[in-house]
């Protein structure tokens, strides 16, 4: 894992229609796709991706720099229901 280093989030520009609704964001180092713990998928998602990441790299696999922000506002984001027609 690289020295980026964001600590915290800026603004959201646009949640993703993504199971664990992505979104893409601006933080103090620049952009950058979140996932949040209160997502649809819930934190185990969150957990496993962190793990395979962590795991990739460990074996000398390309994988995208990771950062754990602690997010404090409750509405940084909301999830709606996606439509399934």
């Amino acid at each position: 894992m690289g020295a980026w280093s964001p600590t915290k989030i800026r603004w959201v520009n646009d949640t993703l229609e993504s199971s664990t609704g992505a979104s893409r964001v601006e933080t103090d180092s620049g952009p950058a796709y979140a996932k949040l713990s209160g997502n649809p998928e819930g934190p185990q998602a969150l957990f496993c991706e962190y793990v395979g990441t962590r795991a990739a790299a460990w074996l000398g696999l390309p994988t995208f720099e990771v950062a754990v922000i602690e997010v404090t506002e409750t509405e940084l984001v909301t999830y709606g229901r996606r439509s399934t027609g």
